[in-house]
């Protein structure tokens, strides 16, 4: 999670065709190294894809253009193969966009990233019970003394999956688990990132702590 410098020699210029988004999964291998002591000791190699998503004006942008959302629900219960075949089945039907319920395998968003299908990550946050009660006696969500444990789910979320390319928002909930101070500090701690993708809570019910309605 430290802070370093990555050089880009290859200039891929301004041209959107060699840009990442749903309709042209453009992906580049880059291989970084360590060093120590003047020497490398570690070599990693990934796979890129070039571009940004963004949220400006209540819409969700990649690489500046508007995202028109076809959304699915899809949780990647299986083996790698079968989630591949499904999530190409999803596109083939006209989806673009895949919902989770809480973070997946690392695989899953390599097969996104791959095969060119949004996602909004969604925390491992469910806690539904006495959603409606606002007090710290009902809703764990305004139960202060859980703070760092909502915390840790959502920033579990953001770290593990904030380098694919294919993720385009945040979610901070799977279901209507009430809203409170925890939630805020979830919105206020992904904030903090200077991440440009939207964070949505669908039951914020019109309060602050959420991009998207």
């Amino acid at each position: 999670r430290s802070v370093d410098t990555l050089r880009i020699r290859t200039s891929l210029g301004e041209e959107s065709r060699y840009l990442w988004s749903s309709a042209n999964p453009r992906l580049y291998r880059l291989t970084l190294y360590t060093k120590r002591d003047g020497k490398p000791r570690e070599y990693i190699s990934f796979r890129v894809g070039a571009g940004e998503s963004s949220f400006k004006d209540g819409k969700l942008l990649r690489n500046g253009k508007e995202i028109v959302v076809k959304s699915a629900r899809y949780n990647a219960r299986t083996t790698y193969a079968e989630a591949l075949a499904a999530i190409k089945a999803l596109k083939a039907k006209g989806v673009n966009t895949l919902l989770p319920d809480n973070p997946q395998p690392e695989w899953f968003y390599d097969i996104c990233d791959k095969v060119g299908i949004y996602v909004i990550d969604c925390a491992a946050v469910s806690s539904p019970t006495n959603s409606e009660i606002r007090t710290a006696e009902g809703t764990p969500v305004n139960a202060p003394e859980l703070v760092e444990d909502y915390l840790a789910r959502v920033e579990a979320m953001y770290r593990r999956a904030q380098n694919h390319v294919c993720i385009i928002a945040f979610s901070l909930s799977n279901t209507s688990s009430g809203n409170g101070y925890n939630l805020y500090k979830a919105y206020e701690l992904l904030k903090s990132m200077n991440d440009s993708r939207a964070i949505i809570y669908p039951a914020a019910e019109g309060e602050w702590n959420t991009d998207i309605e």
